[in-house]
């Protein structure tokens, strides 16, 4: 994995962990957009990033970055060195809805280009390059999120506090935050009272704990590589007693 010199220093301005289960709970001004569920270590990821480089971007790589995280690493995968961290997926309580709204992109206004010859040229609305397109996204909106996690409460806080928004399109008014809550918990579970995932788990690492799951999916970005085989969330698995706090 690739290593950034100012991550390193700023997770060793941490000290040692004090790691404790926590209930994280999320609330929202606004409808949170996103294809998908809301991951509390990505989201901490961002937080460390955004904290670490002052706003500044990781240089572009094709290679996944070290980024420690001030949870419990319940796994790592021994090709890669990749982590699976200690926190479930943020689900939503209370009253909830889901919707869509939907962004429309025109075509290039016709007199911005012109053909090798320099006359004007209109590029067609139907097909190609300039189309028109329609972008749905699915919305949720709900009186809260909740997570559980196996961490740091104190540096957690400071990675999530700064945060303004969650999901997709926070500039266009999504996912607007209210406040981050912790609350201590007496134990983590990764699996609910029915014996589900609260979050994808990868394939491999229920091997390397004699356990075994009956669906399988795609891991995809920021959770290590396209097409990895994972126990998606909602799949039965026995709970393995190094997971637990």
């Amino acid at each position: 994995m690739r290593n950034d010199p100012r991550i390193a220093a700023y997770v060793a301005t941490w000290g040692a962990l004090d790691c404790q289960p926590w209930r994280v709970r999320l609330r929202t001004a606004t409808a949170v957009g996103g294809y998908g569920a809301l991951h509390v270590d990505g989201i901490l990821s961002y937080g460390l990033v955004r904290c670490a480089l002052r706003g500044a971007p990781l240089a572009e790589s094709a290679e996944p970055y070290d980024l420690p995280l001030p949870l419990r690493c319940l796994w790592r995968d021994p090709a890669t060195g990749l982590p699976l961290w200690a926190a479930t997926d943020l689900a939503p309580v209370g009253l909830t809805q889901t919707g869509r709204q939907t962004w429309t992109r025109k075509q290039i206004a016709p007199q911005l280009l012109t053909t090798s010859s320099g006359k004007p040229y209109a590029p067609r609305s139907s097909a190609g390059p300039y189309k028109d397109m329609q972008i749905p996204l699915p919305v949720r909106v709900a009186e809260g999120f909740m997570a559980d996690i196996w961490g740091d409460a104190r540096i957690i806080s400071d990675l999530l506090q700064p945060l303004l928004t969650v999901g997709k399109k926070g500039a266009q008014g999504l996912g607007q935050i209210i406040a981050w809550d912790l609350e201590p918990l007496a134990t983590f579970h990764l699996v609910d009272d029915a014996g589900c995932a609260r979050r994808p788990i990868p394939v491999a690492a229920l091997a390397s704990w004699d356990l075994h799951a009956a669906q399988m999916g795609g891991w995809t970005p920021p959770y290590w590589r396209n097409h990895t085989p994972i126990a998606p969330v909602g799949t039965r698995v026995t709970w393995p007693e190094e997971c637990a706090a």
